[in-house]
């Protein structure tokens, strides 16, 4: 049994960290069931977790593995939001009856960064009922590798009406909202979608957006609230 885990050597805070840890049989034989745990790291926390892991211990993430046979493999991963720029040190260990324990140490590198992966745009002054506003929903790349499979979601709130929608791919109706997708967002790129609905009646009106990619397995969301006369 052999255990390999990854996370990037270097990316922008705010951003989320995605690390991963693979168990491969290396043996002739089917591996008995091992356990595998990730130590919780100083200076993040926890964002999204994948593949069945228990949470209960709030000092690491573990998941139980069952038999794995010969040349097989199981991946497990976890998303974290660092707290700042330093250095995260991710801590992963596995263990079977047959094997032992083994344990691997991945490092990340958080520098500041003023931008944000997604963001919501909008008026900051009171609009009144009756007129178009537009929001921008912006994506960036702040990472050294690309992002892909990037699945937008937006949703209008109460009180505002689509009016149009233009951006780097098209914008379909979707219960609830809209949606748009987008193959690939390779690293320092950008992506923006203009939104532009019209105001129905006064109060506070919220606009949210939810990005999904093959990277980060759960939702990242924002939101921008503006007032209506």
């Amino acid at each position: 049994m052999a255990l390999s885990c990854r996370a990037p050597a270097s990316a922008p805070q705010p951003y989320i960290l995605t690390h991963c840890c693979t168990l491969q049989n290396t043996g002739d034989y089917a591996e008995a069931p091992a356990r595998l745990s990730m130590a919780m790291p100083e200076g993040a926390k926890v964002h999204c977790v994948f593949g069945g892991a228990d949470v209960s211990d709030k000092r690491r993430l573990s998941w139980s593995v069952d038999t794995i046979p010969r040349g097989a493999r199981r991946t497990v991963c976890a998303t974290f939001a660092p707290d700042g720029a330093g250095r995260i040190q991710f801590r992963s260990t596995a263990s079977s009856a047959l094997v032992g324990e083994q344990v691997q140490m991945v490092e990340t590198l958080v520098t500041a960064s003023p931008e944000a992966l997604l963001e919501v745009v909008g008026p900051v002054q009171a609009v009144k009922s009756g007129e178009e506003v537009a929001h921008l929903i912006r994506v960036r790349n702040l990472g050294a590798e690309a992002l892909s499979q990037l699945q937008l979601r937006i949703r209008l709130g109460e009180g505002l009406v689509h009016v149009a929608a233009t951006g780097p791919s098209p914008v379909a109706a979707a219960e609830g909202g809209m949606t748009a997708t987008l193959p690939v967002l390779n690293a320092g790129e950008q992506a923006e979608w203009r939104v532009v609905s019209r105001v129905q009646r006064p109060g506070e009106i919220r606009v949210e957006a939810e990005l999904v990619t093959e990277q980060f397995f759960c939702p990242v969301q924002k939101a921008q609230t503006f007032a209506a006369q």
